[in-house]
């Protein structure tokens, strides 16, 4: 049985430790869990091999006095807004996913654009761990992978309000 981590704002830091310790708790054999979460305040939260200096407009962040806060997984950096976007994550055995990384982005994309055509929303899968307007207008989903052990962290953000002067 899966446990859920519903919806809450957290502070950035504390959400990060809050990942560590549900991925260690999965890893000594606790149940899954599903969590959905927001930031507040808002942060840049950037992937583990990114070099800051190369993907943030510092002196905006600097002049808006916002949070950078560095993940674990990879992928690119993402402007974490209060009210601007919903984290997603699940944390499993990773019997629970396909063993190839490209095919757990796949099934976990069909997911969310299934949901999301449902509150009609036309959405596409960009590989290789994308979600796309169906337009091709926007990016309003991105997620990462991190596997530990025999576990499989995926998580991603669903942007809805997206503030471009801080990304270079």
């Amino acid at each position: 049985m899966f446990r859920l981590i519903p919806f809450q704002e957290y502070e950035p830091n504390f959400r990060l430790a809050l990942n560590k310790i549900a991925i260690e708790s999965v890893v000594n054999g606790g149940d899954p869990i599903i969590s959905l979460s927001g930031w507040k305040p808002s942060c840049i939260n950037i992937g583990y091999t990114q070099k800051i200096k190369e993907v943030l407009n510092l002196e905006e962040i600097k002049k808006q006095n916002i949070q950078i806060v560095r993940r674990e997984s990879a992928g690119g950096a993402i402007y974490l807004g209060e009210k601007s976007d919903i984290c997603w994550g699940i944390i499993a055995d990773s019997k629970y996913f396909r063993n190839d990384i490209t095919k757990i982005y796949q099934d976990t994309s069909k997911k969310i654009i299934s949901a999301l055509n449902e509150m009609k929303i036309s959405t596409k899968h960009k590989p290789i761990n994308d979600i796309i307007l169906e337009n091709g207008n926007g990016k309003i989903s991105g997620s990462a992978i991190k596997q530990i052990k025999n576990i499989t962290y995926i998580h991603g953000t669903l942007l809805y309000k997206l503030n471009k002067e801080i990304l270079n």
